[in-house]
């Protein structure tokens, strides 16, 4: 169990790593990223990814706020994002 916490750790700091260096180098691609579906993940975003894995420090992320922010308030199309935040 001390393995598999570890390894959960490890692999949020390292999506907080990406994200961090993602959005450094580009807001908005980044942005856009968060809301884009895999296919390899069951067409889930990486947003809602992070919402599933209750990875709040990394929602708590600028691109994840500005990401949240635009869907809000309307400036993404609609299939980028539906049902991203169903656990909300």
């Amino acid at each position: 169990m001390l393995l598999l916490r570890r390894y959960c750790s490890f692999y949020k700091d390292l999506a907080i790593g990406v994200l961090n260096e993602c959005y450094s180098t580009n807001q908005h691609t980044a942005t856009l990223l968060l809301v884009h579906k895999s296919t390899d993940y069951g067409n889930a975003t990486p947003l809602q990814l992070a919402v599933y894995a209750d990875n709040k420090e990394f929602v708590a992320h600028p691109a994840c706020q500005d990401a949240l922010t635009t869907i809000w308030f309307g400036r993404l199309r609609k299939h980028n994002y539906s049902r991203m935040i169903t656990k909300v």
